[in-house]
């Protein structure tokens, strides 16, 4: 429970013959985290240069296979088509012909797509021309009139018709977006002087293909009827496709989960190592499933393996697997956030469930809020598609109910006042209890953080950072004694204060932290090793002991946010009532939107302070409680997996 699950060093000498069968059985197993047998072997072992081969043509497999998938507009998710299984050569050959046809659909779409692109461009280069009942051909063979057709800024035209005087005609045609469509007809002698002015002003020239003739009237609906014909065409090969992903895509996602399992078991070997005839496999396996997994070797090879089972040496590194009932290990994504345990470190899920919701509710405390909070944490946990999305909506639901409970003790629904007495102490009302309460938790979860380092360090066999250093045992008895004058002189009060014996503890303390690396110093150099001076090292225990004084204070002063959060809580939610109240004062009018303020500043203030609260209880445990004692450097346990 305070640690990760025990391991075993399993390896695994095999046939090679037996190699293929036995890899998928483990895959099926899912309990073997595999290890490279080459580095954990003694003697030299050699690898498969084949297997790399094998994997690139895997990989590209699942590319074409993926590729297909996403060109038919296949969804990834659905039925698999049920047959014999097909070799990874087989796929590639029952592949080809239906690349062949994709890619001509392809070809296709993208001819149909450029002569679209195209007749769309001359519809709108010939739309400025529509009306004018001349020939494209012939606007330039007038002797003397000049057409400037295009667009033109919808800002411009005023200043652009002023500008050009009254030697030149200008017609606005209708808008295009941002833009107004104009004719412009002036003299041949002009011509010049309207291009400048318009060339100021924005505009831009509609320039008709040069093939086209005939007026702009007929080129218009015969460049229609196109897109007309284009997009029947277009749907056609649509049509085509709908019916080639219906036949193929059950097909197909079975390919990909076939193509992914062979990559998997690839890669698998990759980590295996070889003799002539003989294959080795290393991993870790839990203790509890050492048993099936030797069992399944044994039966796969009929009794032709040779299975040698080790405990962790002690410089060895075992992956870390949690271990919880199922409400717990949703709790596991707090802690893994922050990163693994060490495989010999305590592992803190238990406690962190239990401080978090113990912090989130403190500051979230509300009886409606928290019931709102566990419907939509039931929801995600029974209508979740992924398993963290189930994971989400347990942490939710388990944070409702304890924002509940702790709802009660507030005598907070909803933020009505006075609804139900509280059962010990509305927030607003007596701030000093909230922020007494907040410290006395925060120093509990931090004591707790101290016990975790000291137990870390002596099994570590670290007796130096486990007893003498800020947060060993020295440190943590000094911040004991400092906490308990302090409860002292606020449960009695100042007066007769036992400070003799505090004083002496933190004198004997302070004595020993300032003594650790002079001392440490001096045995490195007695050893021959090379070591800081000694005056950096008389500087280091100062700065450590100034440490200790602030580090402890700042620490414990954090956890007076969990207050403040509390305290604001409480203090919006009596905004909303008070807003509430003097809209309900308005008339008859007032009360919908009293009730309509009432629902949407709950449920602003349950978006807002919710996350708040949430953020605020991890950062308090992953920067109060986890840097006291865990550095979350160990291995993730990740079992091979495969069909």
């Amino acid at each position: 429970m305070l640690r990760p699950a025990r391991m075993k060093r399993v390896q695994l000498l095999i046939l090679e013959k037996d190699e293929k069968r036995v890899t998928r059985a483990l895959g099926r197993l899912k309990l073997l985290h595999l290890e490279s047998a080459r580095q954990a072997e003694a003697t030299t072992l050699e690898d498969r240069p084949q297997h790399k081969n094998q994997q690139f043509a895997a990989q590209t497999l699942l590319a074409r296979v993926t590729e297909m998938l996403t060109a038919l507009e296949v969804e990834a998710e659905g039925p698999e088509a049920s047959g014999e299984y097909l070799s990874p050569d087989e796929i590639t050959e029952q592949l080809r012909p239906l690349e062949l046809q994709v890619d001509s659909l392809r070809h296709s779409q993208n001819e149909l797509q450029r002569q679209r692109t195209e007749t769309s461009g001359m519809l709108a280069d010939l739309e400025g021309f529509v009306g004018l009942g001349v020939p494209i051909e012939r606007l330039d063979d007038f002797s003397f009139l000049h057409f400037a057709v295009g667009r033109l800024p919808s800002l411009s035209l005023g200043e652009v018709a002023e500008a050009i005087g009254d030697d030149v005609i200008l017609l606005p045609r209708g808008t295009s977006g941002d833009a107004m469509r104009v004719v412009a007809v002036t003299s041949k002698k002009g011509r010049f002087a309207l291009e400048s002015e318009l060339e100021k002003a924005g505009f831009v020239a509609d320039h008709p293909a040069a093939e086209a003739e005939g007026l702009a009237e007929d080129l218009v609906e015969h460049g229609r009827r196109q897109l007309a014909d284009i997009e029947m065409r277009w749907r056609a090969i649509d049509k085509v496709r709908e019916e080639l992903a219906e036949e193929h895509g059950p097909r197909l996602r079975l390919w990909r989960r076939t193509v992914e399992n062979e990559l998997r078991i690839l890669e698998a070997s990759s980590l295996f190592g070889y003799t002539d005839a003989a294959c080795v496999i290393g991993g870790w396996v839990p203790v509890e499933n050492v048993n099936r997994v030797t069992e399944t070797v044994l039966a796969e090879t009929d009794g032709r393996a040779v299975i040698e089972l080790d405990d962790p040496q002690a410089d060895a590194e075992p992956p870390s697997k949690f271990q919880h009932h199922p409400l717990i290990r949703p709790f596991t994504m707090l802690v893994s956030g922050y990163g693994f345990p060490g495989y010999r470190e305590i592992e803190p899920t238990m406690f962190v469930a239990i401080s978090f919701l113990i912090m989130f509710a403190f500051m979230f405390g509300d009886v409606g809020h928290g019931g709102t909070l566990l419907v939509i944490g039931l929801i995600m946990k029974w209508r979740g598609r992924k398993e963290k999305i189930r994971d989400v909506g347990v942490i939710l639901s388990a944070a409702g109910v304890a924002s509940m409970i702790m709802g009660l003790l507030y005598g907070s629904y909803f933020g009505i006042p006075h609804l139900v007495p509280p059962l010990w102490v509305e927030p607003i009302e007596d701030p000093m209890t909230m922020m007494l309460a907040a410290i006395l938790g925060g120093t509990a979860l931090m004591s707790v953080g101290l016990v975790f380092n000291i137990v870390n360090r002596l099994r570590h066999g670290d007796y130096v950072h486990g007893i003498f250093d800020r947060f060993g045992l020295v440190g943590a008895v000094m911040f004991w004694a400092a906490l308990w004058l302090a409860v002292w002189a606020l449960w009695r009060g100042p007066e007769d204060l036992p400070t003799g014996p505090v004083i002496w503890i933190m004198i004997i303390g302070i004595v020993m932290l300032f003594l650790r690396e002079p001392l440490l110093v001096f045995m490195r150099r007695r050893q021959g090793h090379k070591a800081e001076s000694m005056l950096e090292a008389v500087i280091t225990a100062f700065v450590e002991i100034m440490e200790v004084f602030i580090g402890y204070l700042a620490n414990t002063l954090s956890f007076l946010r969990l207050a403040a959060y509390a305290l604001s809580h409480s203090a919006l939610l009596l905004a909303t009532m008070a807003m509430s109240d003097v809209l309900s004062q308005m008339g008859p009018g007032g009360r919908p939107l009293a009730v309509v303020m009432f629902i949407v500043g709950n449920l602003i203030i349950i978006a807002l302070e919710g996350l708040v609260a949430g953020i605020q209880a991890i950062r308090l445990e992953w920067y109060e409680f986890f840097g006291k004692f865990y550095s979350g450097t160990g291995r993730a346990y990740r079992p091979f997996e495969a069909d």
